[in-house]
């Protein structure tokens, strides 16, 4: 009788000894040789996955969303420009734009937190859309400053949860390992501001505001509709812990709390070339559609830079992505202050996909690993709070003052090496941290639960197949 080969080696037909049987075997061995091996079976495409196929076409929905609403949000730079028209002073435009990121720090965290805990943030998204826009209309026929100063408190109150809403709706369409994947849908927000800032900046050459409140009520419209059809896919439970929990979690946190608190200075300097660029290149004769021109150089790096998230991810850290974005800051703002003819900016404006681009992709990145899935909103809520809350509230006042007694050129030059040394302090520090052993990463509580249910279990199956043993040894 042959033995079956155990060394795993090919068996040549011609090496059979010969046996009863021997001739049999070669047939067998010779036939099973010139059959080709079965390939693996392609991957289910999208038709083929209906998961795989929700996915795709809430995506497709999310990049139309992102477009849109940041087409809206595109009056934003506009602002300022608005309330000089208006006749405000720089300092008085410092100040009322002031209460925009003032409003997202007192408002941001409660609202995330209530959407978190009762599930209703498409309910705040569509109050805050519809309130906000209709506010913005308000404004355009007044003439009473009171009024106007009113008005837009008002509105940048209502427009608070607009964007990080919008971030984490499309974030939950991604299963968890696929998140990196989110930046692609958010370049098309680039497109919708250039799309809305170059719209905008043609109007108001015209001396037509009304197009830059029409601009922004079709964005959040268009955005809230896109909004309600999206289908999540990565949906987390009621957080059922109180507000002072989710404090108590940041605080605790030393490296999320370092991150936030440099957030906080990179607001501050988005918040400085957000209210006075366009004032400043106007002082310097800039025409008015330059002003959507720059805007559109400022996408220019910025949208390859998200549809590449995932590779920008493999290669840095978030703590390098963060120094990258600051230190593109400061070469931005002191290019800023040797400005003499307005159309140069535009060699400077693609700058701006770098040091928005890192800070973004270094924040989304790094919150999502540092708060609890249970604190989805929460984790976006916090970001936007200090990036575009904190840092923006002290930014629109101490460059109002800067650009008031130091002039534009002064008030860039004296940012840039500020904010330089900020990103030093940061490094170091964030480093001596990672050093002494704190990590980013938090553990689910759902998980930990789970695993001491997994272990009792196992104890206990355990412990009863020992004792079902040991009665059967003693039967026998």
């Amino acid at each position: 009788m042959l033995e079956p080969d155990r060394s795993g080696k090919p068996v040549d037909a011609d090496e059979i000894p010969d046996t009863p049987h021997a001739e049999d075997v070669r047939n067998v061995v010779e036939d099973s040789a010139s059959v080709e091996p079965a390939l693996a079976p392609p991957p289910p495409s999208a038709e083929e996955n209906p998961l795989e196929a929700s996915i795709s076409a809430s995506c497709a929905r999310a990049k139309v969303g992102y477009f849109a609403i940041y087409a809206g949000l595109s009056a934003s730079p506009y602002y300022g420009l608005l309330l000089e028209h208006r006749g405000f002073t720089p300092l008085a435009v410092g100040v009322l734009i002031a209460f925009m990121p003032l409003s997202v720090i007192i408002l941001l965290s409660p609202l995330s937190y209530l959407a978190d805990r009762y599930h209703c943030a498409m309910s705040i998204h569509l109050c805050a859309s519809t309130v906000s826009a209709l506010l913005l209309l308000f404004v355009i026929p007044s003439t009473s400053h009171f009024l106007i100063a009113g008005l837009m408190m008002l509105h940048f109150a209502f427009r608070v949860p607009v964007a990080p809403f919008m971030d984490q709706r499309t974030m939950s369409i991604l299963p968890p390992d696929r998140k990196t994947e989110w930046g692609k849908m958010r370049s098309y927000g680039a497109y919708g501001w250039a799309f809305g800032a170059l719209t905008i900046s043609a109007l108001i050459s015209r001396s037509n505001w009304w197009g830059l409140a029409v601009i922004y009520c079709l964005g959040m419209a268009t955005a809230m509709y896109i909004g309600f059809i999206i289908v999540p896919h990565d949906e987390t439970e009621p957080f059922q812990r109180k507000f002072v929990d989710v404090l108590r979690h940041v605080v605790s946190h030393r490296r999320l709390l370092v991150f936030l608190t440099a957030l906080c200075f990179m607001g501050m300097g988005y918040a400085i070339i957000n209210t006075f660029l366009f004032i400043f290149l106007y002082s310097i004769d800039a025409p008015t559609i330059l002003l959507g021109l720059s805007v559109i150089m400022t996408v220019v790096v910025e949208i390859p830079l998200f549809q590449s998230s995932k590779h920008v991810h493999e290669r840095f850290t978030d703590r390098q992505l963060l120094c990258m974005s600051i230190f593109a800051w400061a070469i931005r703002v002191t290019g800023y202050s040797f400005l003499y003819n307005p159309w140069f900016v535009l060699c400077l404006e693609p700058l701006h996909g770098l040091t928005f681009g890192f800070m973004w992709l270094s924040g989304i990145h790094f919150v999502r690993r540092a708060f609890p899935k249970s604190l989805s909103h929460s984790s976006i809520g916090f970001l936007s709070a200090t990036a575009f809350g904190v840092g923006p509230l002290v930014g629109n006042i101490v460059g109002g003052s800067l650009y008031q007694y130091l002039g534009a050129r002064g008030m860039f030059r004296f940012m840039a090496l500020f904010m330089i040394c900020i990103s030093v302090v940061f490094l170091l520090l964030d480093r001596q941290l990672e050093h002494l052993g704190y990590s980013v990463e938090v553990e689910e509580e759902g998980e930990m639960k789970a695993k001491d249910v997994v272990v009792e279990t196992s104890l206990s199956t355990a412990t009863a197949a020992a004792a079902a043993e040991v009665d059967r040894e003693t039967r026998e």
